[in-house]
């Protein structure tokens, strides 16, 4: 009978979304409808956000746990692949727990009992079917996209001098500024000058295609690129590197690169600092949510780890100064951005911390419905302004000057209010028709497959260069609100689904504050090898001599990491307070008529102070402390 067995359930989702879309309030849901319909008891649930490959997982052995207690008849899973895509040795230390106590393994229609050789020898076929899968599924998006660039296929953000097709995956010479290759080659080949004067002269006379200033790292960039000589070169997390040739329009030739590059090995000393610069938010436009102005990635002086530091915030010359000005060090919003990324990818749970995708509630309906009338009214007002406007032009009341200032604002205003009302319209439409899912938009996301070897990279150690890749690709536009510390991001999507990612910004620098730590525990560690080192302990006074740090800096270094050993007791501190008491019970113990000032004299204490102790800690019961 199957009625009445006690049953845990185990959900997981793996941490690499193409292998798992099915989502993990999905598989409860299922589950629990299913285990309700068997008539059995679910004991509890446990989850996972891992590979299936790893046997050490936090819900995984707590699952355990509750099977060797004896409270479980069954394990149900929506497919044995959520609950293993162990190796051989783990996946048989498994089965061998749920073997001993009498478990089964059962997926919605089917059971496997484990002591049935037949039963048990279909798990472990499907055990290695799901380790091939997982193994061929990785194979096959790195394989893909290999063969995707060879095929000259281009993918990720292409350089500014050249317009890219994306429906006719066509590339050609974007005039506006491609002439800038030639300028910077002939300043650098022919005029002599370094990058960082070559800058400084584009600085005078323009600005970057984005709108920023040059600097002599992007003039670095710009001349070791292969771009301009047509290749497309990527490289891969296996190693290769696959180069394609007439890739692009020619704005540099084969042997004036070549130039460039003796040129660069010649004075390798001088260009060291401009190798491989990136800077993850590099590719975001960033507006201020206070003024609407652009906010700027800026270079700072090197900090004391020997980095630069990087800000983001207003140019210096702004004629109108933001009320806020806000400026923030640039790893208060990489850290926060590369987790968030990682979550989005990673379930629908953990996406739901940043993309307002959980519309089941009616609220959610009633909320965009009043944007999409506050967005309506908002336009409609801007419109009788423009035609007041226009009344007080043609009664002569403004000048042609006043009127075309003013109605350019408005303009910009409702246009920027137009296509927050298309976006909450489409949004609206998707919901209502059950369209927007997680599932949708992740399947929307633009160069996801294309960026793959960059997203698994996220699990790992992964360089500035994927960083600036991936949320150059990943992230349309974003706007920053300093008031509350907020960065809401605008997401590409293949088929223009309005969608949002809200994070917030760190109110620190976690990398700076784990440095500072780290040499802290540097300076507590020397300062405890000095006194271990020492014959005899010493004053606390003595110490600082000896370490020429200050009392402040010391006592600090002891509440973050422990008491110094090896060191005098202050007069004054508790612990030698302590020590002291802890003696005078032990002469009294002894000699319970023993004076105060013998007991002075045999522990080097002032007589007052034994007094004081006597009283204060009741030491005589009913005594008068008199000298003795």
């Amino acid at each position: 009978m199957l009625n009445q067995l006690l049953v845990a359930i185990y959900i997981r989702v793996s941490t690499k979304l193409q292998e798992d879309k099915y989502s993990l309030s999905a598989q409860l849901h299922d589950l629990t409808k299913y285990a309700e319909s068997q008539g059995w008891i679910i004991v509890d649930t446990f989850k996972d956000v891992d590979s299936g490959a790893k046997f050490d997982k936090k819900g995984l052995h707590a699952l355990l746990d509750c099977v060797e207690d004896g409270l479980v008849d069954v394990v149900l899973v929506v497919d044995q692949d959520r609950l293993s895509r162990l190796d051989t040795v783990d996946w048989e230390l498994l089965k061998d727990v749920l073997r001993d106590n009498k478990v089964k393994i059962a997926e919605p229609g089917s059971m496997v009992d484990l002591d049935n050789e037949d039963q048990e020898f279909m798990s472990d076929l499907k055990n290695l079917i799901a380790k091939r899968e997982r193994r061929s599924i990785k194979r096959r998006t790195g394989r893909g996209l290999r063969q995707y660039t060879r095929e000259g296929k281009l993918w990720g953000r292409q350089p500014d001098e050249y317009n890219y097709d994306k429906k006719d995956e066509t590339v050609s010479v974007n005039n506006e500024f491609a002439w800038v290759i030639a300028y910077i080659d002939k300043m650098f080949l022919e005029d002599g000058y370094g990058v960082g004067a070559i800058a400084h002269h584009l600085n005078s006379f323009s600005k970057t295609p984005n709108g920023r200033p040059w600097h002599a790292n992007t003039i670095y960039t710009k001349l070791i690129s292969k771009v301009y000589h047509g290749v497309f070169e990527r490289t891969f997390s296996n190693g290769e590197t696959i180069a394609v040739k007439d890739a692009y329009p020619v704005l540099r030739s084969r042997e004036t690169y070549e130039r460039i590059l003796h040129r660069i090995s010649t004075n390798s000393e001088q260009f060291n600092r401009y190798r491989n610069y990136n800077h993850p938010l590099a590719q975001l436009n960033i507006k201020c949510g206070v003024c609407g102005r652009k906010i700027a990635l800026q270079q700072g002086q090197v900090d004391k780890f020997g980095k630069h530091k990087w800000y983001l915030g207003h140019g210096i010359r702004l004629a109108e100064p933001c009320p806020i000005n806000p400026r923030y060090n640039a790893l208060q919003i990489v850290r926060p951005l590369t987790k968030a990324v990682k979550d989005i990818l990673l379930s629908e749970d953990t996406a739901k911390m940043y993309l307002d995708i959980d519309f089941v509630e009616t609220d959610k309906l009633i909320e965009l419905e009043n944007k999409v009338n506050v967005l309506q009214k908002s336009i409609a007002d801007n419109n009788q302004k423009l035609d007041k406007l226009l009344d007080l032009y043609i009664e002569g009341k403004r000048s042609k000057e006043k009127l075309d200032e003013k109605s350019n604002v408005i303009e910009l205003e409702n246009g920027e209010l137009n296509q927050r009302l298309k976006e909450t319209l489409k949004k609206l439409e998707l919901i209502k028709t059950e369209q927007y899912s997680y599932e949708i938009i992740i399947d929307n996301l633009t160069y996801i497959e294309e960026h793959l070897a960059s997203i698994h990279k996220l699990e790992e150690e992964y360089n500035d260069q994927d960083k600036e890749e991936l949320f150059g690709s990943l992230f349309e536009s974003a706007i920053l609100f300093p008031n509350n510390n907020e960065l809401i991001l605008k997401l590409h999507t293949s088929k223009n689904l309005p969608l949002e990612a809200k994070i917030k910004i760190d109110e620190v620098v976690l990398e700076y504050e784990e440095q500072l730590l780290i040499s802290q525990k540097a300076r507590y560690d020397a300062t405890q090898e000095l006194l271990n080192s020492l014959p005899e302990p010493i004053p606390f006074m003595e110490l600082k001599r000896l370490t020429g740090l200050n009392a402040q800096t010391l006592r600090e270094d002891e509440k973050r990491f422990g008491t110094y050993s090896n060191l005098k007791l202050g007069k004054g501190s508790p612990e030698r307070k302590a020590q002291q008491v802890k003696s005078i019970k032990k002469l009294l113990a002894k000699d319970p008529s023993i004076s105060s000032q013998a007991i002075a004299k045999e522990l080097g204490m002032a007589q007052n102070t034994v007094l004081k102790y006597f009283k204060e800690f009741d030491l005589r019961e009913g005594r008068n402390y008199k000298n003795k």
